[in-house]
Order: C-alpha cells, then structure tokens, then sequence
C-alpha cells in the first residue's frame, strides 16, 4: 500500500486544534467552579483586572497544552523508533492530535449534556482508547502497513503516563 503524505500546513492546522481544545475545556470547567481562591490570590499578587486575568489563564491553559502534547508526542515518538521497526511519525501525531481533542469534546459535551461527571482518570482512559485505536488504523495509511507493536507500545506509555498517575494518590 503507498505511503500518504500530509502537508505541513495541514499538520500546523491539526496541531492548533489541540490548545484550542484544552482552552475550551478550561472555560467551561472555570464557569462550573467559580471563583477559586488559589486564583484570586493569584490575580491579586500579579495586580492583573479581571479582563487581564481571563488572558493570563487563557495563554497559560495554552501553553502548557502545547508542552504536554509535545512532551507525550517526543517520548512516545522516541520509545517507537526504538522498540518498533514499523512505526509512523504522521500516524502518532494524528492520533495524539485526535486523542487529546476528542476527549476533550467529551469532555465537555457528556458533563453538560448527560449531567454525568468525569474525572480526570477516565478522560485519560478515554483519551487513552482513542489512541491506541486512531494508532492502529493510522499507521497503515500513513506507514504502509499495521503496527501492532506500535499500538502496544502506545497503550504502556500512555497508560504509564496519562492514567496511572490519578489512581496514585
């Protein structure tokens, strides 16, 4: 089966989904916690209005999306150049892309739709699922063939960093 290739363009358009997600996130998670006083301390220690505040946290949910995913995308990235001859960069980028952002539209939709709550654990097994399962599929049509090795290796890392650390406590 022949390779795909993706832009670059596309590739930077799928990547700004990923903060953009996690800001969304956070203003529908701010609006259901209120005023918190860790924030409020804060705000007042920095001197910021509340209009400049709301930026701060903006920018700050933003970055540190963008650190986390490319801290999971490097490590994940690194651990498949190793242990697996079959491994695709364009397929483990699309499925971290696709992974964070679908749990994060879970995220938001089942709370307030079902009036269920989710914890930070199961967004993680969500997220999690997704990919595992985009990483399977992906990596024939970007890598020319499955990678189960890959797939594996995808599950261990991010059940060793993305779900293990919330039952720790």
């Amino acid at each position: 089966m022949k390779k795909e290739k993706v832009s670059w363009l596309t590739n930077l358009i799928y990547f700004i989904l990923v903060p953009v997600s996690q800001i969304i996130v956070y203003i529908f998670s701010s609006k259901s916690l209120g005023e918190i006083t860790n924030l409020l301390a804060i705000k007042e220690k920095l001197g910021l209005s509340t209009e400049q505040f709301k930026n701060f946290q903006l920018g700050l949910a933003a970055l540190v999306s963008i650190i986390t995913f490319l801290v999971l995308f490097i490590i994940d990235w690194l651990l498949l150049k190793l242990l697996s001859s079959r491994s695709s960069t364009q397929a483990l980028f699309m499925s971290l892309v696709l992974g964070i952002v679908i749990s994060n539209l879970l995220g938001i939709i089942i709370p307030n739709t079902l009036d269920l709550k989710i914890t930070q654990g199961i967004m993680a097994l969500i997220q999690l699922l997704i990919v595992m399962f985009t990483y399977s599929k992906l990596s024939k049509k970007y890598g020319g063939r499955h990678d189960r090795t890959g797939t594996i290796i995808l599950g261990i890392t991010s059940l060793a960093l993305g779900i293990i650390p919330y039952f720790i406590h």
